[in-house]
């Protein structure tokens, strides 16, 4: 299988960082072919503004972003970084993405990432949604690692992260609380996930 890890974090050695590399060593291993959007790495662009519609705005004096995306999907083509991840996302039959909960929701960076590149005509469209989506079939997971410790974290964090994928792709989701054992051995989470505890 192709498979897309869409990384979030932005510090390589984070427990984020060791799980988005166990899961890329693991999946190739088991003989599927991995690919990784590291989006600090890209130095990402997270915000969707005007720019980010590469044909003639259909209403020039107060664009619709969600009709402007509709529009150049249909007469041209996306600006050059959302084209690259836009074909990543065609290639893949699984797309994992990796990230920290920062204030009950994705990074910022991500979330560019997904206003910026599932964009309707592309990933959506009217009538073709859920269940009679584009990317139907295709799986996807949300792999999140709470900054906070489990008491911490509410139901409605988990909640807004998972109904923001939901629509497009999502099957499931994991959720990271850290490894108790690290503690005792004197390596960080990264080194225990990595396998060197």
């Amino acid at each position: 299988m192709n498979i897309l890890i869409v990384y979030a974090h932005p510090e390589p050695r984070s427990f984020n960082g060791a799980l988005k590399d166990r899961a890329a060593e693991a999946l190739t291993a088991a003989g599927h072919t991995v690919q990784v959007s590291d989006l600090y790495a890209l130095d990402w662009k997270a915000n969707l503004d005007a720019h980010d519609i590469a044909t003639p705005h259909v209403d020039s004096g107060f664009p619709s972003l969600p009709a402007e995306q509709e529009h150049m999907f249909a007469h041209g083509r996306p600006t050059f970084d959302v084209e690259q991840e836009q074909a990543k996302i065609l290639w893949c039959d699984v797309l994992i993405f990796q990230f920290p909960i920062w204030w009950f929701s994705m990074p910022a960076i991500l979330k560019g990432w997904v206003d910026r590149t599932m964009t309707r005509g592309f990933t959506y469209a009217s009538g073709e949604k859920y269940d009679n989506g584009k990317f139907k079939g295709r799986r996807a997971m949300v792999c999140v690692r709470p900054g906070q410790p489990k008491a911490c974290i509410s139901r409605m964090a988990l909640t807004g992260v998972s109904t923001t994928f939901y629509g497009r792709f999502i099957t499931g989701y994991s959720i990271n609380w850290g490894l108790t054992n690290c503690r005792h051995t004197g390596l960080d989470a990264g080194q225990c996930v990595r396998g060197r505890a």
